[in-house]
């Protein structure tokens, strides 16, 4: 039994799938923000959990932590973020300026910077071409 699709069933078709495919990146897009936000929540838990732990209330004291959250759910602690910012900055420069072995560091920093990218495409030349030559597996056996 042959059916034959008219020309409105057609323009029907294509909307369809029109519409289909937008919906496909509408949903994507929901789906990717979802993630991001519940990633975010984990990390504020974990950061919570971590407040908390038995070693840091030792370390600092349990009135501390909870000053230090207290400050940090205000949006207090950017002045404190800037100054511990600012002290890392001079030491990587004390470490760097007092260190003699820093230019060989930095070479080899140079060095894998530049040779990465090359390294990517000849491994995806190589994986590429390993795929291509599993398609023609020679059939014939000779005896």
């Amino acid at each position: 039994m042959a059916y034959s699709i008219t020309e409105e069933e057609r323009e029907v078709i294509s909307e369809l799938k029109s519409d289909l495919i937008q919906l496909q990146k509408e949903l994507k897009s929901i789906a990717l923000t979802i993630v991001s936000v519940i990633a975010t929540t984990l990390i504020k838990y974990c950061s919570n959990l971590n407040d908390y732990r038995l070693a840091n209330i030792q370390q600092k004291g349990l009135g501390e932590v909870l000053y230090e959250r207290a400050l940090r759910f205000f949006g207090l602690t950017e002045q404190q973020k800037e100054a511990k910012k600012e002290k890392k900055i001079a030491r990587r420069k004390n470490k760097r300026s007092s260190t003699t072995i820093a230019t060989p560091f930095t070479f080899k920093r140079v060095i894998r910077l530049i040779m990465l990218p090359g390294y990517l495409i000849v491994c995806s030349i190589l994986w590429f071409r390993r795929k291509k030559m599993k398609k023609f597996v020679n059939s014939h056996k000779t005896s």
